[in-house]
């Protein structure tokens, strides 16, 4: 199994939907309320495509070496042939049920943080361009960075206390352990200071950090689900092997 390739996966996910996203659309949208943006942001479960086929694959391969590695015999000591069945309606069922429940909630979650970003950002005060590259992130080296697609409901929230730690009293946000160290310097000299961070330097040091929470979770949910679909691909060989072998 390929973690790396697992978590991959997965990021390319949030960058398709980052990617095609548009600034100006976003903020044109924003007149019609958070529903309109989230239409135009095409976010729907199919951006995670390759993702489900990369989890399917886990499963299908901890099922297919499961099968190889046994020798199969009939109750009365023949050897028995034993394929793995791709087609079983219980393969099918669990890569619509729990591979494609898990993505559900994922996408669910990012339209859930659209909502939630949009009213923050107006609470907040922030400009419709600044809430809109809160939503996707901020170009650099020609890549998003940052933004709230893929990211927990709860890491979203995490992203806006750093911002109002690094508003209000910067030096906090040295407790963020998934900070940008980069930036300690910076923020320590503010907090030394007494002065206020730019606004520049508040969306960019918070575009890293959720950046950074955007691939623990990547890593988190490939880890967990990897392991969950290496055991449900194993017992379920075992199922296809009785059932042939009776």
């Amino acid at each position: 199994m390929d973690l790396k390739k697992l978590v991959k996966s997965f990021l390319n996910g949030t960058s398709d939907i980052a990617d095609n996203a548009r600034l100006a659309e976003i903020e044109r949208a924003m007149q019609f309320g958070p529903e309109e943006v989230i239409r135009i942001m095409n976010i729907d479960a199919t951006a995670f495509n390759e993702f489900r086929a990369e989890l399917l694959q886990v499963y299908g391969n901890a099922g297919i070496d499961t099968i190889a590695g046994q020798t199969w015999r009939y109750p009365n000591g023949a050897r028995a042939v034993v394929r793995w069945n791709t087609l079983s309606p219980r393969v099918e069922t669990y890569a619509r049920e729990r591979i494609g429940g898990l993505i559900q909630n994922i996408t669910e979650e990012t339209i859930g943080n659209v909502r939630n970003t949009i009213a923050d950002g107006y609470a907040l005060g922030r400009s419709r361009n600044r809430i809109a590259t809160d939503l996707i992130g901020r170009l650099q080296d020609g890549k998003r960075v940052g933004g709230v697609i893929g990211i927990s409901e709860q890491q979203r929230q995490w992203v806006g206390n750093m911002r109002a730690a690094l508003m209000s009293d910067p030096i906090k946000a040295l407790d963020y352990t998934k900070r940008d160290m980069r930036f300690d310097t910076v923020i320590k000299k503010a907090a030394k200071d007494g002065k206020p961070l730019s606004l520049a330097q508040i969306d960019r040091i918070t575009a890293q950090y959720s950046d950074k929470l955007l691939k623990s979770r990547g890593l988190t949910i490939a880890r967990t689900e990897a392991a969950k679909a290496t055991e449900e691909g194993k017992y379920e060989a075992w199922k296809q092997a009785l059932e042939k072998t009776g």
